[in-house]
C-alpha cells in the first residue's frame, strides 16, 4: 500500500515538478552543438563548355560571288599576307561605299578598344584577352580594306590578316558563294576561350578578372589556368545557370585544339548569412533544415543553403550568426524535443570576414 502510494506520487511530482525528458519513462537526447559563424566560403563553381581560338578570324564576301581559287587546307599554317582566295571582283565593283562604311566601323571599334587599354582602364587580368579582341579586330580592318581595294578595281586576291593555322574550309575554286558565308576560317590559338554556364548560386561572386581552371577530355592530365574574361548579366538554361566567358594559355606545345570539350571551374569566396556545419544540415539536395537550439529545446528549421565546401555550407536563409544548432545527435530528434547539451564546439567553419 505504502509503495503504491509513493509510485503515485512519484509519478506526479515527474510530470509536474521536471521536465519529460527527466522522467525514467524518456531522458533527454545528448547533443553536441556548434554556433552558426559569421564568414566566408572559399569554393568553386564549375561547368561544361567548348574550346574556341583567343584570336578566330571568319573570311567572308559581302556579296554572291565566284571563288576562282583555293589556295589553303584544313590545318595548314598561314603566314600573315599569304593568299587564300581569289575571287571575282566584279560583283564588288560600285560598292566602296557600304565596304568603307563596314571598314570605318571596326576601325572605331579597334580604335576604342586601344584608348581602354592605354588609358588603363582595362584590368591587368583582362588585358591578354584584350590583346586578342585586339588582334582580332585588326585583321576585320585588313580584310575590309581588301574588299575596298577589289571595289576599287584592285585583282581580286583575299589574303591572310595573320599568322595563324587554317580551321577550315567551306568553298571550292568555281563555286558560287552567297553573301557574308564564311569562305575560310583562320585562327590562332596560342590563347584559349571557353564559355560555359555555371550553377545561378555563384553569379554574384563571380566577376571578371577571376581566376579559372580548365581541364579536357582530349587531353587527360593537361590543365591551364585562365581569367574570366566575361559574365553574362542575365540568366540560362530556365533560370538555373548563368555563363561566363573564360580566357587562357594554351597548354605546352598547342596540345588543345579549338572544339575540344572543356570544364571550367571558377574559384569564388562567397560571404553573408551564417556558416555551418556541412554535416548539421538536413536533406540537403531536396528540402534542407538544420536543428536549431534553444535553451534545452530543438526546433527543425527550414534554411536556404549556399556555397559550400568540403565541410562548411552558407546558409542564405533560415539560421542567423550567433545561434546554436545541432552538430552531433540529430538522428532520432524530432522539433519540440528537449535535449541534453553535452559538448558546445563553439563557432566552427568558414574564413572569418
Amino acid at each position: 500500500m505504502n509503495l503504491g502510494r509513493k509510485g503515485a506520487i512519484g509519478g506526479i511530482v515527474c510530470l509536474v515538478g521536471l521536465s519529460a525528458a527527466a522522467c525514467s519513462g524518456g531522458s533527454a537526447s545528448e547533443v553536441t552543438v556548434a554556433t552558426a559563424a559569421r564568414g566566408t566560403i572559399a569554393t568553386d563553381a564549375g561547368g561544361q563548355g567548348t574550346v574556341a581560338a583567343g584570336v578566330d578570324v571568319p573570311i567572308a564576301l559581302t556579296v554572291t560571288d565566284q571563288v576562282e581559287g583555293v589556295n589553303v587546307l584544313v590545318g595548314q599554317h598561314v603566314s600573315k599576307g599569304q593568299t587564300l582566295l581569289t575571287v571575282n571582283p566584279q560583283p564588288l565593283l560600285g560598292r566602296t561605299a557600304q565596304l568603307q562604311a563596314h571598314l570605318q566601323h571596326e576601325e572605331s571599334d579597334l580604335t576604342h578598344l586601344q584608348a581602354d587599354v592605354a588609358a588603363g582602364r582595362t584590368a591587368a587580368a583582362l588585358l591578354p584577352a584584350m590583346h586578342d579582341q585586339e588582334q582580332t579586330l585588326q585583321s576585320q580592318v585588313i580584310l575590309y580594306s581588301q574588299l575596298v581595294g577589289m571595289a576599287k578595281g584592285q585583282k581580286g586576291t583575299i589574303t591572310s590578316p595573320i599568322d595563324g593555322q587554317v580551321l577550315a574550309v567551306n568553298v571550292r575554286a568555281g563555286q558560287i558563294t552567297k553573301s557574308a558565308s564564311t569562305l575560310v576560317e583562320i585562327v590562332d590559338y596560342h590563347r584559349i576561350t571557353v564559355t560555359a554556364e555555371l550553377p545561378v548560386s555563384a553569379q554574384p561572386e563571380v566577376d571578371p578578372g577571376d581566376p579559372a581552371r580548365l581541364t579536357f577530355a582530349a587531353v587527360p592530365g593537361v590543365a591551364v589556368t585562365g581569367t574570366v574574361s566575361g559574365v553574362s548579366p542575365g540568366a540560362v538554361n530556365s533560370g538555373t545557370g548563368f555563363e561566363v566567358t573564360v580566357d587562357a594559355p594554351n597548354a605546352a606545345g598547342l596540345q588543345v585544339h579549338p572544339g575540344y570539350q572543356a570544364y571550367v571551374q571558377v574559384s569564388y569566396r562567397s560571404q553573408g548569412g551564417a556558416v555551418v556545419r556541412l554535416m548539421a544540415v538536413l536533406n540537403i539536395d531536396l528540402a534542407p533544415t538544420i536543428f536549431v537550439v534553444q535553451g534545452d529545446t530543438v526546433w527543425l528549421r527550414r534554411v536556404q543553403v549556399g556555397a559550400q565546401d568540403g565541410s562548411d555550407v552558407q546558409i542564405v536563409s533560415g539560421v542567423q550568426p550567433g545561434e546554436h544548432y545541432v552538430l552531433v545527435g540529430d538522428e532520432n530528434l524530432a522539433s519540440g524535443d528537449h535535449v541534453h547539451v553535452t559538448g558546445n564546439a563553439g563557432a566552427l567553419g568558414g574564413t572569418s570576414g
